[in-house]
């Protein structure tokens, strides 16, 4: 099987539980996610499943009985982008030092999920915004944009993969 086209942030999976898709008004928003998943075309990673798990609601209970789409993160491939996502956020001067720090938490999920894609030539799904004057968080987009990963929102992906909801 190649490579999956999209890859999923954590927000997608929360924002869209709480928000547009909830379980129980847009059951076939999930579906669609599954039989996505299953043909190959979607996925996650890791890191992005222990941020879901930490909720611990029925989205955690949701990814673990129906949702087996998380890729391991930690192959010496996917590190060795991480370690230059590492580089180029510390020595970007835009950024707080609160800011590095968060991106660089191992146990946070932006950065893992940006060199997953670095490796993959997968195009990351997410909620957060191209904002390039934002200096408090180092945002996805602006992450991907630097470092030539393509990234869309859940709506442009929908279309991409011309699900019907």
């Amino acid at each position: 099987m190649s490579a999956p086209s999209y890859v999923l942030d954590s927000n997608v999976f929360i924002e869209s539980k709480k928000k547009h898709y909830a379980f129980d008004i847009a059951p076939s928003f999930w579906k669609a996610l599954i039989d996505n998943a299953q043909k190959g075309h979607i996925e996650s990673i890791d890191r992005v499943y222990k941020e879901i798990l930490d909720g611990q609601d029925d989205l955690a209970d949701w990814v673990k009985t129906d949702w087996p789409y998380f890729a391991h993160s930690g192959t010496p491939a996917i590190m060795a982008h991480y370690g230059v996502l590492m580089q180029w956020s510390q020595n970007h001067t835009q950024f707080t030092t609160e800011a590095k720090v968060e991106f660089a938490r191992a146990d946070a999920a932006d950065a893992w999920l940006i060199a997953y894609a670095m490796n993959t030539k997968a195009t990351i799904v997410t909620h957060e915004d191209l904002n390039l004057a934002k200096k408090s968080k180092i945002l996805i987009p602006v992450a991907c944009q630097h470092h030539g990963v393509k990234f869309c929102d859940t709506f442009e992906m929908l279309r991409k993969l011309s699900i019907k909801l």
